[in-house]
């Protein structure tokens, strides 16, 4: 079975979110996510993660997320109504980097 890595922060790093969204609280671990800061979208009245030199978030990385967790992920991040994507960066964490998948808001 293949697995994902998910970096978070906000909402879905609290662990009431993940229970309603995935069932579950997976595994997570601090990691920060350096070339990008955490801006207030007032379309949607949350911060959301935008590309900035320098700029870092402090956030979790949540191990063993499943297919069917992925697509109930993609459907709380709005994204097959094109409002987040999914896409893939690098994080640190104790120990050195590692891949995740991220979600940005689509512009």
């Amino acid at each position: 079975m293949t697995t994902h890595q998910v970096y978070v922060y906000g909402e879905l790093a609290r662990r009431s979110t993940l229970l309603q969204v995935i069932g579950r609280e997976p595994i997570g671990v601090k990691a920060t996510l350096r070339g990008y800061e955490l801006a207030l979208d007032p379309d949607i009245d949350y911060y959301v993660a935008v590309r900035k030199e320098g700029g870092s978030i402090e956030g979790k990385l949540l191990t063993g997320i499943t297919d069917a967790e992925m697509r109930a992920l993609d459907e709380f991040e709005g994204a097959s109504e094109n409002l987040f994507e999914r896409v893939i960066v690098e994080v640190d964490v104790e120990g050195g980097k590692t891949r995740a998948y991220l979600y940005v808001k689509h512009l």
